[in-house]
């Protein structure tokens, strides 16, 4: 009896994460892609995959992710973009990811970074699966990886995938091909009663992310992520994303444009710094909440980024 109630308590959370598979790491759950998708593993698989098949890469927090790669492919002949932006993303994730992605010939010669504050933010500790790069390449044991995602109960975001799957909107969309994921169910939300979102969206909190919450490791990573691509002969446009004016105060200006100043002395080249963009950071119309910009703000951003770039002026769209 003992033997047997043991099988069954060791059975039932690898029932829930393979069968049901709140992140959508083993892929053989019926009832498709979840709202808690991991980014990283199905990035990942799929650049190492189609390597070669893009020849633009963007990367950056939910922020750039957001932001629909076609966007490149029409403001520049000849482009074919993937967003390989994460959830919860630091400038490690990002590094870490494209070393990895150049050992298999799928990091391209033009590369968009979309940085924000939230890169640079102290994360838990401890963070689901949904956000652990592949043990490939975090160089954990793949035994040790997939043992974990079997056997960690996930119950509360199995629940949430099912309750999700039945829904006629969906909370989030993953666009598997090309990276990026929309907000259906907000935007219906905006669409339905553009005025209370208006009225709501962008009410003073108290402060969101202090400087003493920010991560000296990660600018250091992010300079390392610079050289990384310059080794790599790889050219980056750097978007220095808006934020929200609730997130700006939060700061308070005189951290805020320091913060921001640590950013830009960590990188070179081609910067396209949009971080004053003050009729943006204070418009409800362009954000879904005081994080993340709509998705066609993000669009905008994104196009007005490439459209003052030198990476991507005409003379420079021979892309490899």
């Amino acid at each position: 009896m003992v033997l047997a109630a043991l099988g069954v308590a060791c059975a039932i959370p690898i029932c829930v994460n393979v069968l049901i598979d709140p992140y959508d790491l083993f892929r053989v759950s019926p009832i498709g892609i979840g709202p808690s998708l991991n980014q990283r593993v199905q990035h990942i698989r799929h650049l190492e995959s189609n390597a070669g098949r893009f020849n633009v890469l963007l990367m950056g927090t939910s922020v750039m992710g957001l932001a629909d790669p076609r966007v490149v492919d029409e403001e520049v002949p000849g482009a074919s973009a993937y967003n390989m932006s994460f959830f919860v993303a630091s400038p490690t994730d990002m590094l870490r990811a494209s070393e990895y992605l150049a050992t298999k010939g799928a990091i391209p010669k033009r590369v968009v970074v979309g940085l924000d504050t939230f890169l640079f933010v102290r994360r838990d500790a401890s963070l689901p699966k949904q956000f652990a790069l592949p043990a490939e390449v975090s160089g954990e044991s793949k035994v040790a990886w997939w043992t974990d995602a079997a056997y960690t109960t996930s119950i509360t975001t199995a629940v949430s995938k099912l309750v999700e799957s039945s829904r006629e909107v969906p909370a989030i969309v993953y666009d598997l091909d090309r990276g990026n994921y929309s907000l259906p169910r907000s935007d219906a939300a905006i669409r339905l009663n553009p005025t209370a979102h208006a009225e709501g969206v962008l009410k003073p909190t108290t402060p969101v992310v202090p400087g003493s919450l920010l991560v000296e490791t990660e600018f250091d990573a992010l300079r390392q992520l610079a050289e990384f691509f310059a080794s790599r002969d790889v050219q980056v446009l750097w978007i220095i994303e808006p934020n929200s004016v609730v997130i700006r105060n939060a700061y308070g200006e005189q951290n805020y444009r320091a913060t921001m100043s640590r950013i830009r002395s960590q990188i070179s080249g081609d910067i396209v710094d949009l971080s004053d963009a003050s009729g943006f950071q204070a418009d409800p119309a362009y954000w879904y909440d005081m994080k993340h910009p709509t998705a066609q703000a993000a669009r905008t951003v994104l196009a007005t980024a490439i459209r003052q770039s030198t990476t991507f002026s005409a003379e420079r769209l021979a892309l490899r």
